[in-house]
């Protein structure tokens, strides 16, 4: 006879006198390469839509695809994207600031969240802050976007005040800051 029991939050079988765990299910994604790169040309319109979709829903839309396609266009910021295969699934912009690396935008493909594509996508970003000798980067979270707070504290991200309507009435922000330790940046 076989009796099901719960030990510390795992199943287990007992058969007979052995017991052992149940196979745990563990949801596989298939191998794809994801690559981090500079956007192109034309690249635009797909973070446009991704950010309205993602980022700026209820809100009127500030990343269109002339700004964005403007943005990577100027010295003095990048526009990033994360590619699986041929298909963008996320991208980030980021400026150069006089003291500081502001990074304006992150957007990760819903169906490729919580697969590393964002922690690419920010290890990109600091790689860059370090090669423009920025130690320090900021960033916006909406006030209400806890995972999107936690996705940052775990980077190393700390809480640096509160921006009043930030993202409209009614729509505050938290700001974030990390300074990279000054090993990080003398290794570029």
């Amino acid at each position: 006879m076989r009796e099901s029991l719960r030990l510390m939050g795992a199943r287990v079988y007992r058969i007979g006198r052995a017991t052992r765990p149940a196979e745990p299910t563990v949801r596989q994604w298939p191998m794809v390469s994801i690559d981090v790169h500079s956007a192109r040309k034309g690249d635009a319109a797909t973070l446009s839509r991704l950010s309205r979709r993602l980022v700026e829903a209820g809100l009127e839309p500030a990343w269109t695809e002339a700004r964005i396609e403007r943005c990577r266009q100027r010295e003095d910021s990048r526009v990033l994207v994360a590619r699986a295969g041929a298909g963008i699934v996320g991208g980030a912009l980021i400026d150069f600031e006089d003291e500081a690396t502001h990074l304006g935008l992150l957007v990760v493909d819903t169906a490729w969240q919580r697969r590393g594509v964002g922690r690419r996508l920010m290890d990109a970003v600091h790689d860059a802050s370090r090669a423009a000798g920025l130690p320090r980067i900021t960033l916006e979270v909406r006030i209400g976007n806890d995972s999107g707070q936690r996705f940052y504290a775990a980077l190393g991200y700390t809480p640096a005040g509160i921006i009043p309507r930030y993202y409209g009435p009614g729509e505050d922000a938290l700001r974030f800051e990390r300074i990279l330790p000054a090993a990080e940046l003398s290794r570029w």
